[in-house]
């Protein structure tokens, strides 16, 4: 299993100790950071600048 399945992020918060609400994933992928993050009920810090530039009308 893989992002975006919650058993990561849980697994991630369980290895070094921390719940969800003193975590905070980064990522930049809709399918699979944002909606992992949200499933595992972790703050999101989404980069926009990455493979959704295009579609977000950031791409020079």
């Amino acid at each position: 299993m893989g992002k975006p399945d919650k058993i990561i992020y849980k697994s991630a918060m369980a290895m070094v100790g921390v719940d969800a609400s003193d975590s905070i994933a980064v990522g930049y992928s809709f399918h699979h950071d944002i909606k992992g993050a949200n499933e595992g009920g972790i703050a999101l810090a989404f980069i926009t600048g990455g493979i959704h530039a295009t579609e977000l009308g950031l791409s020079t």
